[in-house]
């Protein structure tokens, strides 16, 4: 994968005193950001119910596959297709331009000594179009040898097969484009008034409103085959594969060779190359996927295959149909109050404040539900999505400060907070897809979505008690900190079963997963740490200086298999044979063990830090595209009636550590020049997916490498 940004940031601000009671400033701030990656990717899209093993193969005393051949040189009768394990490479490019503007006005005024006045005002107007474009060649593999057991694993075939273009078809192609614009309002007024000589030292009172509108055009995901083996006539499809074969491609022009050079930098053995398409017709849409559809069914018809006559002209989706278009507003209103004590006249003197804050959230989504362009289960038709989501929070606060000594505070917090869900999880917008297995021909009815207009923020109670030792002026000092959070309404992916009608008005059952709150999490741990400059070391030494912590946390959370029993929605991680994986996994995000050191050198103008980070393995999501879907039931390809297990497993990071650094030399006082380093040891990352612990335990999921990276800062302050 290539990465590219370009960020542009420019910022001024106005301040003006016109006398010692009053302060006014304004400032604007505006972020001009364009991304664009680019990834070569191979993939196999085989039916493990067609799968042949070679005899050889091995397996560990779990009954996991570790090496071997996969080979389908006889699928089975209910799949007439084309022998061969399909395979191919992909292309894919994704662009981003994002243009954010920050306006900003405040106002500062003390009447007298003992009250404050202050208001602010902003306004924010972002807009971002993204195209996220995939264009794939296919290719039929007599086998494919596995080696899962390898450290990286090994995958190799047939490499002068690989190597001939006229062995490739076209695949398939998709994109997706997003076109979206924002804005926000935002105004606060608080008042604040001071107390001398009293155990209150302050009462502070305000309000705060924001309104926020975003109007979100998404195209979704449009995966549109171009030749597939299950094209086949036996199943109504446009190709003749029986009698004329794949279409395999004549013209190798719009194809590039790649050859895996420097793979995982040289860390992992992939044998053979791939031909895939050229970057430009991912980037040409949609001009190019037009001509590529076009070319590529006059071509299948000079062959003698029925293609346009079955499929038509390619259809593209147009940002501008009503469907994809999505409207949100937010607005929430908020009054607060705090106040501030002082106990000064203690042996240990004691100060803090206490608030409460209430706030109310007035959400409204409205989008569409978009039907299958298949029929008999739709022709793309649409309706309307129209949900409110109101609701209220009182949240209080305490916190205290003991100054034990001069060297020692101890501080107390206790409080009750609430955190929204995104404002992209909350859009009202649903597809319903129909798609045809690419080795049996059957129709999957589903919808996957990302988002829930229904959803409720997440509300935690939450205790931190920390002791701080400072031991010197030069910034010295060791800490101690125990935390703990009790999380109610953490947000699950719930997999059910829906029923929509079709054209005949016959309901159909889609299965059907989305966000919902589900469940609670407790999070509780400590941290501790060191910081020094040892500024009493001879020049040049005392600008070194060195910063440690560590940080213990155990999490677990309390998931329901099913919010509701009747229809079986399923929440909690299950193995594909059924069986529930886990009930009380641990948080997402979160290590149990984790520490940073930090070498540091401040002396004059020179700084200089290099940091080593580590942390042990943690879950990163349940279900996540590709460590999800449905069994089809057992042998239901061969025509088993059992209902299908809808799996969906639990995806960690392995423990990992990653050496950064930078030096910054500040040129005068103005401007500073710097070298920024990221993962200077090219660390590798490793995840691994999880099963039930008396099925196939856990094994690998992934390998990938991030790469050094430098960046270059140049730094301006007037």
């Amino acid at each position: 994968m290539d990465f590219n940004r370009e960020r542009q940031g420019s910022y001024g601000a106005f301040q003006w005193r016109p006398n010692d009671e009053q302060e006014l400033y304004l400032t604007v701030f505006r972020s001009d950001y364009k991304m664009q990656w680019d990834e070569d990717a191979i993939f196999v899209d085989n039916d493990p119910w067609s799968i042949q093993l070679s005899d050889d193969a091995q397996f560990d005393d779990r009954g996991v596959f570790q090496s071997g051949t996969l080979s389908n040189a006889e699928p089975p009768a209910w799949a007439p297709q084309l022998p061969g394990i399909p395979f191919g490479a992909d292309i894919r490019v994704s662009t981003r331009n994002s243009v954010t503007t920050d306006y900003a006005a405040g106002w500062k005024w003390l009447p007298s000594h003992n009250l404050e006045f202050n208001t602010e005002f902003q306004y924010t107007d972002s807009a971002t179009d993204t195209l996220d474009s995939t264009v794939a060649t296919g290719i039929s593999l007599e086998s494919l040898t596995i080696n899962a057991a390898a450290e990286p694993p090994v995958i190799s075939t047939d490499e002068d097969y690989l190597a001939d273009p006229q062995n490739y078809y076209w695949a398939f192609a998709m994109p997706h484009v997003e076109d979206s614009e924002a804005e926000q309002f935002a105004w606060r007024a608080d008042v604040e008034v001071s107390f001398d000589d009293s155990i209150i030292k302050s009462f502070k009172t305000g309000i705060r409103l924001t309104d926020r509108e975003a109007d979100n055009i998404d195209t979704g995901y449009d995966w549109q085959a171009i030749f597939a083996s299950w094209m086949t006539s036996a199943w109504g499809g446009g190709l003749n594969i029986d009698e004329l074969g794949m279409p395999y491609m004549a013209d190798d022009s719009q194809m590039s060779l790649n050859t895996f050079d420097d793979f995982f930098r040289g860390d992992a053995s992939l044998t053979g190359v791939v031909w895939a398409p050229n970057e430009s017709i991912a980037l040409g849409y949609p001009d190019s996927y037009v001509d590529l559809y076009a070319d590529a069914a006059a071509y299948a018809d000079s062959l003698g295959h029925p293609y346009s006559d079955t499929y038509g002209d390619y259809q593209l989706r147009n940002p501008s149909d009503p469907q994809w278009r999505n409207r949100q507003d937010e607005s929430t209103y908020a009054l607060y109050g705090l106040v501030r004590f002082g106990f000064d006249d203690l042996p240990m003197p004691i100060d803090g404040n206490l608030g409460l804050r209430y706030v109310e959230t007035r959400a409204q989504s409205d989008g569409f539900l978009v039907f299958p362009d298949l029929a008999p289960y739709g022709n793309g038709q649409m309706e309307p999505i129209s949900v409110e989501n109101d609701y209220d929070n009182l949240l209080p606060s305490l916190n205290l400060r003991m100054q034990i000594s001069d060297e020692l505070i101890a501080r107390f917090a206790v409080s009750q907070a609430m955190s929204r869900p995104s404002f992209s999880e909350m859009q009202a917008y649903q597809i319903l897809d129909a798609t045809v297995d690419e080795e049996t021909g059957n129709v999957n009815l589903s919808a996957g979505s990302w988002n829930n207009p229904n959803l409720q923020p997440l509300e935690s109670d939450q205790v931190d008690l920390s002791l701080e030792y400072y031991f010197d002026d030069a910034g010295g000092m060791a800490h101690l900190n125990l935390f703990y959070k009790d999380i109610d309404g953490i947000i699950r992916n719930q997999t059910v079963t829906e029923q929509y009608p079709d054209l005949n008005g016959q309901p159909q059952d889609y299965t059907v997963t989305r966000p919902i709150n589900a469940g609670s999490a407790e999070i509780q741990g400590f941290e501790v740490g060191y910081s020094q400059f040892f500024d009493f070391l001879p020049a040049p030494f005392d600008g070194l200086g060195m910063q440690a912590n560590y940080t213990y946390i155990d999490s677990s959370t309390d998931i329901p298999n099913s919010i509701d029993p009747d229809t079986g929605a399923q929440i909690a991680p299950m193995d594909t044979d059924g069986t529930l994986i886990a009930e009380n996994l641990p948080y997402e995000g979160l290590s149990e063990n984790a520490y940073n050191l930090v070498g540091m050198y401040e002396k004059d103008r020179l700084s200089i830090r290099l940091a080593w980070s580590w942390r042990d393995e943690y879950l990163m999501s349940v279900g996540a595209n590709g460590f999800n879907g449905d069994n089809g039931g057992v042998d239901s390809s061969a025509g088993d009636s059992g209902d299908p297990i809808f799996w969906k497993l639990p995806v960690y990071s392995d423990d990992s550590g990653q050496l950064d650094g930078s030096v910054f030399f500040d040129i005068n006082d103005n401007l500073s020049i710097g070298l920024e380093m990221n993962n200077i040891t090219n660390e590798q990352t490793r995840t691994f997916m999880e099963q039930s612990v008396n099925g196939a335990g856990r094994h690998k999921a992934s390998y990938f490498v991030n790469d050094t990276r430098y960046a270059l800062t140049l730094r301006a302050n007037f």
